[in-house]
C-alpha cells in the first residue's frame, strides 16, 4: 500500500557575511564554530508544518566539546525567538558519515515566520553543516493567513 503525503526536505540558509570588497562568497553549508544564528528559512506561500530536523557536517572535525544546535521560531510573538527543539552532534561527528536528527514534530509556521539554528555551543575548528528541515505543508488560502497581503 502506496503512503501519499506532501513531505519535503528544505535547506536551511546559510547566515554568511559579506566580505570587505562587497563580493558574496560561495558556501557549503552553515558555519558552526562560532556562536550565534547559522541559518535560517521560512515558509513563504503557505503554512508549513516543521517535521523534524537533520544536520551533517561538511568536514570531519574533531571537537573539544559536543556542538549544540537550538532551533528557535517566531511562534508565539513575531519577532521574539522561541527554542523549539535542539541538535547536539558529538564529538565524534565527521564529514558524510554522521547524520544528526530529531524526531517528528508538530510545529507550524505560518508564511513569515522564521525558523533559525542557533549555535550555543561552537566547534573548536572551522567547519560548516548542512542544516536540513523535514516539512509539510498545510494547505490553506493565502487570503485565510491574516499575515499575508495581497498586491495587485
Amino acid at each position: 500500500m502506496a503512503y501519499t503525503h506532501s513531505k519535503y526536505e528544505v535547506a536551511m540558509s546559510p547566515v554568511q557575511a559579506i566580505s570587505a570588497s562587497g563580493a558574496a562568497t560561495t558556501v557549503d553549508g552553515a558555519l558552526i564554530d562560532a556562536t550565534g544564528v547559522s541559518a535560517r528559512w521560512r515558509p513563504g506561500y503557505v503554512p508549513h508544518v516543521i517535521r523534524g530536523a537533520a544536520v551533517m557536517s561538511s568536514a570531519t572535525v574533531q571537537h573539544n566539546a559536543a556542538i549544540s544546535i537550538g532551533f528557535e521560531a517566531d511562534i508565539t510573538t513575531l519577532g521574539t525567538p522561541t527554542r523549539v527543539f535542539t541538535i547536539v552532534l558529538p564529538t565524534t561527528a565527521g564529514q558524510h558519515k554522521s547524520i544528526f536528527y530529531t524526531p517528528t514534530f508538530d510545529i507550524e509556521l505560518a508564511p513569515g515566520m522564521l525558523m533559525t539554528a542557533n549555535v550555543t555551543a561552537a566547534a573548536t575548528a572551522a567547519v560548516r553543516a548542512q542544516i536540513t528541515l523535514y516539512v509539510e505543508p498545510r494547505w490553506e488560502v493565502p487570503g485565510n493567513v491574516t499575515s499575508m497581503l495581497s498586491t495587485t
